[in-house]
C-alpha cells in the first residue's frame, strides 16, 4: 500500500521515498502520520493535533492513483489574490494589463486556418490551386494553423486515396500548427491505422490512450467492437 502524507504542502511517497512536487530539503522527522476513516457520509476526519499543524481550514482534495492530496490553500480569496499579484504585478497598471491582455485575445483570434483544399493543393502534383497555396505558405510561414476538424478530413482522404496517413500528417506538422490538441495525438491514430483500425476507431483509442498517459490509469472502451481487444485496450463489452 502506498501513503501520502502532507508535510508544508509536499506529498511523499513511502514506497519510493520520492517527491510528488519540488522542493529543497524533506525533514522526515517531523512527518506526523495518522490512520483516519471515512464516515458512512465519506466525511474524513483530521486529528486535532495535525489540524493545528495547517495554516488554514480551506483545503483541495485532490486523487492521485489509488492515493489523495489534501492541499491547504489561503482561507480569504481576496487576502489570496492580493499575495499572488503582490511581486509579479508590480509596475504594471491595470489599463496596461488589460490592453495587453486583449492584444494576446486578439492576436490567438485572428489566427489563420488552413481548409483542407490548402493541403490537397499541396498534396496535388498538379493543381490550379497549388500555385496560389505555396505563395500563401510563403507568405505567412510560422503562423499558419488547422483544425481537429480540417485534420481528420485530411485523414479520410489519405486513407480513400491510399496516401500514408502518418507521413502526410508529420508533413503537415511542419505547416501548421494545431490547437487544443496535440499532433502526438494524430500521430498515434495514424500508428492504429497502419495496424489495421479504422479512422474513427483509431482516434477513440489515441485518446484513451492519452487519457492513460495523462492520469496513470488503465482506460476503458464501452463497445460491442471486437478491435479494441486487438490493441490491448480494456471493453465493457455491450454484446
Amino acid at each position: 500500500m502506498t501513503y501520502f502524507t502532507i508535510y508544508h504542502y509536499v506529498v511523499i511517497d513511502f514506497n519510493s521515498h520520492k517527491k510528488v512536487n519540488h522542493v529543497s530539503y524533506i525533514n522526515f522527522s517531523q512527518i506526523n502520520e495518522k490512520i483516519v476513516y471515512l464516515d458512512r457520509n465519506g466525511r474524513l476526519y483530521i486529528p486535532e493535533e495535525i489540524r493545528k499543524t495547517l495554516q488554514f481550514k480551506t483545503l483541495i482534495l485532490k486523487t492521485l492513483g489509488k492515493g489523495l492530496i489534501i492541499e491547504p490553500i489561503e482561507d480569504d480569496p481576496i487576502e489570496a489574490l492580493g499575495k499572488l499579484g503582490r511581486e509579479k504585478l508590480k509596475g504594471k497598471t491595470i489599463k496596461k494589463l488589460k490592453e495587453e491582455a486583449r492584444q494576446e485575445i486578439e492576436k490567438n483570434a485572428l489566427k489563420k486556418y488552413t481548409d483542407s483544399d490548402f493541403f490537397l493543393a499541396l498534396l496535388k502534383d498538379s493543381d490550379w490551386l497549388k500555385k496560389k497555396a505555396k505563395a500563401v505558405y510563403e507568405k505567412n510561414k510560422n503562423d499558419l494553423w488547422i483544425s481537429p476538424f480540417t485534420i481528420v478530413e485530411l485523414m479520410i482522404v489519405c486513407i480513400r486515396e491510399g496516401i500514408p496517413v502518418r507521413e502526410t500528417l508529420y508533413q503537415v506538422s511542419r505547416i501548421a500548427g494545431t490547437t487544443f490538441i496535440k499532433w502526438n495525438f494524430y500521430f498515434r491514430a495514424a500508428e492504429y491505422i497502419e495496424r489495421g483500425a479504422g479512422i474513427f476507431d483509431a482516434l477513440l483509442m489515441s485518446l484513451a490512450k492519452e487519457s492513460e498517459i495523462a492520469f496513470s490509469e488503465e482506460s476503458e472502451i464501452i463497445s460491442s467492437d471486437k478491435i479494441y481487444e486487438k490493441f490491448g485496450f480494456k471493453v465493457i463489452n455491450l454484446r
